[in-house]
């Protein structure tokens, strides 16, 4: 169909051999982690499919008329709660 996005596959992560659920577990968080802090140091913001994005939120500005929440802020926000 036309209005089909484009399949984006997961990264490609290799798995080591002979490991049980809960070190496969440990082992995908672990790769999480060093993605979300490679990206942090980076600056690099996740992608996010605006089709299931949530809403934005109404706009907060500081006393100079500079916005407080814009969507790289809250990404950002996020992607530390994640991390930490």
């Amino acid at each position: 169909l036309v209005e089909d996005k484009p399949f984006k596959p997961l990264p490609y992560v290799d798995l080591p051999v002979g490991l049980s659920d809960a070190e496969v577990d440990q082992f995908l968080r672990e790769q999480r982690l060093e993605d979300l802090h490679r990206k942090l140091q980076l600056h690099q913001l996740e992608e996010c499919d605006p089709d299931i994005r949530p809403p934005s939120p109404p706009p907060v500005y500081d006393r100079a008329g500079n916005r407080l929440n814009t969507r790289e802020v809250r990404v950002r926000k996020s992607m530390l709660a994640e991390y930490n």
